[in-house]
């Protein structure tokens, strides 16, 4: 009797959202006893320049992932992408931060404005595509702010931001910096003085 050799499959390595990393300024995913698959080439994208992309989060559905070409690139941009990096958006210029709601239906970033200068949080709908700047009604002409993203709130429901109040000519005792949240359903933001 001839004995048949069996042929194990190499298993097929699970998805981990680690794997999908930053290597010499390309978007990659890196598989153990794998070979590294460039996702996105810094070179298809010239306005990163020579450094290329410096930033990348993937969504918690595993889906897409968000990407972001930050300074000395001649043109700072994030991006976005599905999982296996064949459809690349770009989102806009000078936006960073990207921070994925929970179900990975929305995106939120802030336009990365010089120091000293007005910054507001943008959140982006995957589904239709439309950006809405959450904290423009907040921008008045006589109180400017810088916003800044912290992250999700524990339950997720919300994303925790704060802010610094940039035209102040006030006394020491006023405050000038806050904590805020924006509600992903409905992207009401309330704010509150720290």
């Amino acid at each position: 009797s001839q004995q048949q050799e069996e042929s194990t499959p190499t298993p097929t390595p699970s998805f981990d959202p680690k794997q999908i990393k930053i290597v010499n300024g390309n978007v990659v995913r890196q598989v153990p006893n794998a070979e590294t698959k460039i996702l996105v080439n810094k070179d298809d994208h010239k306005s990163t320049g020579i450094t290329g992309f410096a930033k990348v989060i993937v969504s918690p559905d595993n889906l897409r992932f968000c990407f972001e070409a930050w300074p000395p690139a001649p043109a700072p941009a994030l991006y976005i992408s599905d999982i296996e990096g064949s459809e690349v958006t770009k989102i806009g210029e000078n936006y960073k931060n990207c921070t994925w709601s929970s179900d990975g239906a929305k995106l939120a970033y802030i336009n990365s404005a010089a120091q000293d200068k007005p910054a507001n949080i943008f959140v982006y709908d995957i589904v239709s595509g439309k950006e809405k700047n959450v904290t423009l009604a907040k921008q008045t002409e006589t109180v400017k702010k810088a916003y800044g993203i912290i992250g999700l709130s524990a339950d997720s429901t919300k994303l925790l931001c704060n802010y610094t109040i940039l035209n102040t000519v006030t006394t020491e005792e006023e405050k000038t910096e806050g904590t805020c949240e924006v509600d992903w359903k409905t992207l009401a933001i309330t704010e509150e003085e720290i």
